[in-house]
């Protein structure tokens, strides 16, 4: 699992894993965000309860911790690619001119809206959400990093290439989901009234600053 998400513990994986008690079977990633953490902990065989507020963090940890099955075909990633006469232009109207080249940001106002039109529920929206999210800021223009509000020459995706890159995540994603040894929960909302009515092991935590 490889994320460009800010804050991401992906490089220090195996040293929270060694820091990790042994023989446990139960483990809290308590500010999930990217959830390379909680997946971590999952691929070692723990039951793993990973929690955030926010609802993106969410849908990834719904995605690729508690989903032990479900993902997306061919058939319904180019559904969701699909031109839709109907999408609404949020992106277009919040996002233009920054982040993208002209015509991406109608394409993620597409897809987005294209999650909604084609019904996809369960964990097939959120590897679908998780995957345009990705899509936005591990692209050429680095959507949420510091100084690339401005257009960059030779930097900014187009078209093509966003969409490529979502179908690629889309696949990706769904590549990582496995069935694992414990039963594995995301939760949403405030961690300190989640973890009251959860038991387990050991907890990771790594709070917002």
């Amino acid at each position: 699992y490889i994320t460009n998400y800010i804050g991401s513990k992906q490089k220090l994986t195996d040293w929270i894993w060694k820091s990790t008690p042994e023989d446990i079977e139960t483990a809290v990633d308590a500010f999930s965000g990217s959830s390379v953490v909680g997946y971590m902990y999952k691929t070692h065989g723990l039951a793993v309860n990973a929690i955030d507020r926010l609802a993106y963090c969410h849908h990834i940890a719904r995605a690729i911790v508690e989903n032990d099955s479900t993902t997306l075909s061919d058939e319904e990633i180019d559904a969701l690619l699909a031109d839709n006469a109907q999408a609404k232009d949020f992106v277009r109207k919040h996002f233009k001119g920054i982040y993208f080249e002209p015509g991406v940001h109608a394409v993620i106002d597409t897809i987005r809206s294209n999650i909604d039109s084609t019904g996809l529920g369960g964990y097939k929206r959120d590897i679908a959400l998780f995957a345009l999210g990705k899509a936005c800021i591990t692209g050429k223009g680095g959507f949420g990093h510091f100084g690339t509000t401005k257009k960059q020459d030779g930097r900014a995706d187009d078209p093509k290439g966003f969409k490529e890159r979502f179908a690629a995540n889309c696949r990706r994603i769904s590549s990582l989901v496995f069935k694992g040894e414990g039963p594995c929960k995301a939760h949403c909302g405030d961690t300190r009234k989640i973890l009251a009515g959860i038991k387990a092991d050991a907890a990771y935590f790594d709070p917002p600053y």
